[in-house]
């Protein structure tokens, strides 16, 4: 019997990673403020960080939503120490430009994409310097009366300003948009704001124009200002972010093998279903990557599209363990067979040796994460099975007699 390929479960993610991945970013820096502002779930904002905002700009229409005033002005007490972390980060992944070279939308985005891993770096310090069974440990770290305040306030504000750099170019992208297009921080403000990129699901982007404008030319600048370290600069900013480089490694693994997976999936949906059945399977099993997968599915190498091509040739492989960079590899492969070359009734007769590729993978991203977050207690960390990946896969027949 025909079967297809569901997608990556996104509460089956969230039990399994959501500790090691989300959990050490809900704590707070130096100064008590959460590193997440308003959605963090132990720091929560004060009323008197919260204005109404009266930007002339987009902004200026979204009457309901106030801005974060209180974060403005961490942004504006730290810019001048972010320069110099930002030089030293750009350094370490190795994307210092020459000054004749361009900066291009996914140099930014790689860089914004490492930072959000930085403030790990004293978080893991703290949470591995206690020899603390694993049991204790996760207790320990949902006691709400803990306070974890050893995140310095300038890696604070370069978490918080990644994610709006990150939302900012992958909207562009999604909008058709090349990765190696050259902006100038002008044209990301002007598209954040044509674009409503500005306003949130609770609050505004609370950066007036200028500053927006000139933060985002510092940030360029770093790239031109990392050339001009010494080697030795250089390799001190290697072994500093280090830690940083092999999480930000698999949380970008993580996130491949979840498109890859997604777009496998909607191929595979294409192959075997009529148009309605696809519908109603991207509707019902829909992810952040679904989208771009219907996007790139269209064209005739779904591989080679422009939303998909940079994406997956991206490699980071900053030290990260062999085991993990082999089994990423491996599922990667099969998930391209699927994609590529293999019709459904030859890929499906490999089913078993598929999901040992895919559970491989998770299990070594699983591994590693926790080697970094927790010390690795025996019997005490999850294994994957089989089993617990089937819901990746589905009966056509009782999907079709759903819909009727």
């Amino acid at each position: 019997m025909s079967r297809i390929i569901y997608p990556l479960s996104i509460s089956y993610m969230r039990r399994r990673l959501a500790l090691a991945i989300f959990f050490p970013f809900d704590t707070a820096d130096v100064e008590n403020r959460g590193l997440n502002e308003g959605r963090s779930q132990r720091y929560k904002l004060k009323a008197e960080d919260l204005k109404q905002c009266k930007y002339p700009d987009s902004r200026g229409g979204a009457r309901n939503r106030n801005m974060n005033i209180g974060a403005l002005a961490q942004l504006r007490n730290y810019r001048e120490l972010i320069i110099p972390r930002l030089t030293g980060i750009i350094a370490a992944l190795g994307l210092a430009k020459k000054q004749h070279e361009r900066v291009l939308l996914i140099d930014m985005w790689r860089v914004a994409h490492f930072c959000r891993a930085v403030p790990l770096q004293s978080r893991l310090s703290e949470l591995t310097s206690r020899a603390v069974p694993l049991q204790s440990r996760l207790s320990e770290l949902t006691n709400k009366s803990e306070n974890y305040a050893t995140v310095e306030a300038c890696t604070s504000v370069l978490f918080k300003v990644s994610f709006g750099i990150l939302d900012t170019i992958s909207e562009a992208v999604k909008m058709g948009h090349h990765v190696t297009d050259c902006w100038s921080p002008e044209d990301y403000y002007n598209f954040a704001n044509s674009q409503g990129r500005l306003i949130g699901r609770n609050e505004v982007c609370a950066a007036p124009k200028q500053l927006f404008i000139s933060f985002l030319q510092d940030f360029s600048d770093a790239f031109y200002l990392a050339d001009e370290l010494s080697e030795k600069s250089r390799a001190a900013s290697y072994l500093e972010y280090r830690t940083s480089m092999i999480i930000s490694d698999i949380q970008w693994k993580l996130h491949v093998f979840s498109y890859a997976f997604e777009l496998a999936r909607v191929v595979s949906c294409k192959k075997n279903l009529s148009a309605e059945n696809n519908a109603y399977i991207f509707s019902r099993h829909t992810t952040p990557y679904c989208n771009d997968a219907v996007a790139a599915s269209n064209e005739a190498k779904p591989l080679e599209a422009d939303i998909t091509a940079p994406f997956i040739k991206i490699s980071f492989n900053n030290g990260t363990d062999e085991s993990l960079d082999f089994a990423f590899i491996a599922c990667i492969n099969w998930l391209e067979d699927v994609i590529n070359i293999k019709p459904p009734e030859q890929y499906l007769s490999d089913n078993e040796s598929g999901l040992n590729k895919a559970l491989v993978f998770l299990q070594c991203c699983e591994d590693a994460l926790f080697k970094l977050i927790v010390p690795r207690i025996a019997n005490e960390i999850y294994r994957y099975t089989i089993s617990d990946l089937e819901h990746f896969f589905g009966d056509i027949t009782s999907v079709a007699t759903t819909t009727k």
